[in-house]
């Protein structure tokens, strides 16, 4: 039986202790001490002296300051306490993408609110070698977003969350079966019950779980309610909850916003970076690539009427490969930078997914020598597709065509392949090295051997002409055909000289370079 026994579950929780005091003072500068209440800035009720902190920072938790005190408690007990409101969606954003980011460990990721995330890793901790591995892995991760965190596994969602928070310890496992003994040092306040019934509790001498336990089942009953079995059970280290697994948005949002404007090149760059690096997180985690996004620029509002420009500015980036690794985005949204003019000084940027695809799997191998990235040429393309465009990068090929101006063609990635090259005209321009993008008119005089005519300002004595072909009739179907009589005509000045390739046009009776010979 023991064979085909399920394994115990194992549940990872990450905790974010400082979650709210971090996004905070980011978005609004203030001066320690500080405390933090969750309130859309936007909302029109102010602040009351009833109104409820919600976190407090380091020196506010120092000078006696707790999370939980009304705000006329707090400001009472030190006047120069600073109050930042922190809208509850920019946290659920933040959530959202550490879960995201997270998704990369385990299928199933829940995020409570304000400040946990649970991570269902049943089955695979041995990827890392063992569960603490596992668990140094999720917390580097997620302080790689700039976030402290806190980690521990066990059985239950909860109970792994109450060993993070209260542990002695960052990272803590918690073996199968002995979270009883692990957490019956804990205070009762670690249950999730009210702060009033904990504080009750406390002053009446139960102050451990331990001691909760060890009350007559039926008064703890009494005084919990009808939540009293499950925390009960929670106390006793049982925790089969299920997790609610988190669903990814479809189109992936990074924004930064600051209030000084910004027209330096490397300032906007180094802001980007942070938006880069976040968003190719969160496309690992989901394992997905992008290949489109918008770069959108906000613009100092005042500065923008002023100058009777828009408020915002965009510019659409198509990528011809597959990319989900930050530095490579990060030197295509350069290069796009750099070609963009700013009709005002920059206060925020924004990147929007515009088109995501799997991410592609790279076959991995032990004889590989190269030390170049596999991927190194796609991602060149894609730098410079996003430098000159889409349409001035790709493959030359060959097409079937009369006129040589347009017998080749570019042709964008990805870049086709060819079982063999298209078959050619029966006339051959294999000697041709060289056509202008554009014929230049020379003359309109009859060209003979003797004759000088001037190319680039400079005056070239005609030395011998001879007949190449005719093209007759070419594209007849169309607005208009075209008739010309190509030559060969060796040109010589005291300098240089060389072979070009002239036609007449017969129907204007002009003579036109139209290319060069070896």
């Amino acid at each position: 039986d023991s064979m085909f026994s399920m394994p115990p579950r194992r549940i990872t929780a990450i905790v974010l202790p400082h979650l709210l005091c971090e996004l905070a003072s980011a978005m609004a500068a203030c001066r320690d001490p500080f405390a933090v209440i969750l309130q859309d800035s936007a909302a029109s009720q102010p602040l009351r002296a009833r109104t409820r902190l919600d976190a407090v920072s380091d020196a506010a938790h120092r000078a006696g300051i707790r999370a939980g005190q009304s705000l006329a408690e707090a400001q009472a007990h030190l006047p120069c306490l600073s109050v930042l409101q922190l809208s509850p969606l920019h946290v659920q954003q933040t959530l959202a993408r550490i879960a995201e980011t997270a998704l990369r460990f385990c299928p199933h990721v829940e995020i409570s609110y304000p400040d946990a995330l649970y991570l269902d890793m049943t089955g695979a901790t041995h990827l890392y070698g063992s569960e603490s591995s596992a668990l140094h892995e999720v917390r580097t991760t997620v302080e790689r977003l700039g976030h402290v965190a806190r980690v521990a596994m066990a059985q239950g969602p909860r109970i792994a969350e109450m060993v993070a928070r209260q542990g002695p310890h960052n990272e803590q496992v918690v073996a199968p079966f002995e979270e009883r003994d692990q957490i019956q040092g804990f205070a009762i306040s670690a249950l999730p019950i009210d702060p009033a019934i904990a504080q009750w509790f406390t002053r009446v001498g139960v102050i451990t779980l331990g001691d909760l336990l060890r009350l007559p089942r039926a008064q703890v009953t009494a005084r919990l309610g009808d939540k009293a079995p499950e925390l009960l059970d929670l106390a006793a280290g049982h925790d089969p909850r299920p997790l609610h697994a988190y669903t990814p948005a479809a189109v992936l949002c990074e924004q930064a916003a600051w209030e000084q404007g910004l027209t330096d090149l490397s300032a906007l760059v180094f802001a980007l970076h942070r938006l880069v690096q976040n968003m190719t997180h969160r496309l690992q985690g989901r394992g997905q690539a992008l290949m489109g996004l918008r770069l959108i620029l906000e613009h100092d509002p005042a500065i923008a009427r002023f100058q009777e420009a828009a408020p915002e500015s965009s510019t659409q980036v198509t990528l011809p490969v597959p990319i989900d690794r930050a530095e490579p985005l990060l030197r295509i949204l350069r290069a796009r930078l750099e070609t963009l003019s700013l009709p005002a000084p920059v206060v925020g940027l924004r990147l929007e997914t515009s088109q995501l695809v799997a991410a592609p799997r790279i076959q991995l191998t032990l004889s590989h020598q190269s030390s170049a990235p596999a991927d190194a040429l796609a991602l060149l393309v894609a730098e410079l597709s996003a430098d000159l465009g889409m349409e001035r990068v790709g493959t030359l090929a060959l097409v079937d065509s009369y006129r040589p101006e347009t017998r080749s063609c570019l042709h964008p990635p990805p870049l086709p392949s060819f079982a063999s090259p298209p078959s050619l005209p029966s006339f051959s321009f294999a000697q041709v090295t060289q056509i202008l993008p554009k014929p230049i008119e020379i003359t309109k005089q009859i060209l003979r051997p003797g004759l000088s005519i001037v190319l680039d300002s400079q005056s070239l004595r005609i030395e011998q002409m001879q007949f190449h072909q005719r093209l007759s009739g070419i594209e007849w179907w169309g607005p208009s055909s075209f008739n010309r009589d190509y030559y060969m005509i060796w040109l010589q000045n005291a300098s240089t000289g060389g072979r070009g390739w002239f036609f007449r046009d017969r129907i204007r009776d002009v003579y036109y370079l139209h290319g060069w010979f070896d």
